[in-house]
């Protein structure tokens, strides 16, 4: 029996689904659309990386929605948000025992798998980044917790998921250009499940 969706899985489903119905507003079409969501790989490679390993260590999970497929329900995108997320753990959670090359190759197909959408006008690339349960609001710098955790900057295109400073929400960052973003804020699901 596979598991119930996490709420980032289901939020990020939703904002995807709204930004492909944005496209197909703009573009008078279903176009093909692939999802990178940005995945902490801290505690999920084998042998797990040592307690004091200092830095960054992400990599890219890569979804596609493909226009002939027609797969537009959210249980669809959370399944293909679930298998990119999965797949991409899966195949690098072994970099700690590879050598240098095997991992060059494994990090070259990915560039080539993300920077393939971003060179064809024809395919919506949508970036995501999940912040949700780091403990940004336990940060205190000596003057006390924050009230309230948020970018001081969004690159464009790009999706930004946070906590809400109780823990029970999430906060979505999406930075589109004007037109986007008028179809993206009209959509009945973003709509229905969000608040001013």
């Amino acid at each position: 029996m596979e598991r119930q969706p996490t709420r980032v899985e289901v939020v990020t489903a939703m904002i995807w689904k709204a930004l492909i119905s944005a496209a197909r507003a703009k573009h008078g079409r279903l176009r093909d659309s692939l999802l990178v969501q940005i995945v902490n790989m801290r505690g999920k490679t084998i042998p797990p990386l040592p307690e004091i390993s200092l830095g960054n260590f992400f990599l890219a999970a890569v979804a596609r929605s493909s226009a002939d497929e027609n797969k537009m329900e959210l249980h669809d995108l959370v399944s293909l948000v679930r298998d990119g997320t999965r797949d991409a753990i899966a195949k690098f959670a072994k970099l700690p025992v590879l050598n240098g090359n095997e991992v060059r190759l494994m990090l070259e197909n990915l560039r080539t798998e993300c920077l393939g959408g971003l060179y064809n006008s024809e395919v919506d690339v949508r970036v995501f980044s999940s912040w949700c349960r780091f403990p940004l609001y336990e940060a205190d710098f000596g003057w006390g917790k924050p009230d309230w955790v948020s970018l001081t900057s969004c690159p464009a295109e790009i999706v930004f998921l946070m906590d809400t400073k109780c823990g029970e929400g999430i906060e979505a960052w999406v930075n589109l250009n004007e037109q986007d973003m008028l179809h993206f804020q009209q959509d009945p699901d973003i709509v229905a499940f969000s608040s001013q």
